[in-house]
């Protein structure tokens, strides 16, 4: 078993308390990471506040972005356990966690910036890709960007 953060109801910070949470499994498609490092996004914030409106289940784990190193796959992944790896997912504030929308870490952008691009990177190149600006293998550079570059792989379906 993990320790992850967690709270059972909505409030500020003070409802955070370490928790028990039971054993993961990926589904197909994704991947179960040692969680290196996870990112505290708005959203989260939001979410735990309960000042967005969606529903939650109680008890409940933040976090959607994180990154670390893969410990099981789903069927049909292309990637090895003791892969580095960075992206979305759920329940992140954990030292275990599921990822279901997941890229190589580049080895030259350490866990944490890794963590902190990844909703960020996944929202710009969705952006994109709907727009038709981006096609498979484009490559897109953002000027402004702080930090690392790190180049995110999509393919459009």
């Amino acid at each position: 078993m993990h320790a992850p953060v967690m709270y059972d109801h909505t409030g500020g910070p003070e409802v955070f308390y370490l928790g028990q949470a039971p054993t993961l499994e990926p589904c197909a498609g994704e991947v179960q990471i040692t969680v290196v490092a996870a990112s505290a996004n708005l959203f989260d914030a939001k979410l735990r506040s309960g000042s967005m409106p969606m529903p939650q289940t109680f008890p409940a784990t933040p976090g959607i972005d994180a990154s670390g190193v893969i410990s099981e796959i789903g069927e049909g992944v292309d990637f090895a356990i003791g892969d580095a790896v960075f992206g979305t997912g759920r329940a992140t504030y954990a030292e275990e966690a599921i990822l279901t929308a997941y890229c190589a870490k580049p080895d030259a952008v350490d866990h944490e910036q890794a963590a902190a691009v990844a909703t960020i990177g996944e929202t710009a190149f969705r952006g994109l890709a709907h727009t038709s600006v981006a096609q498979n293998g484009t490559v897109v550079i953002c000027k402004r960007c702080p930090g690392k570059l790190i180049l995110m792989p999509h393919k459009k379906n």
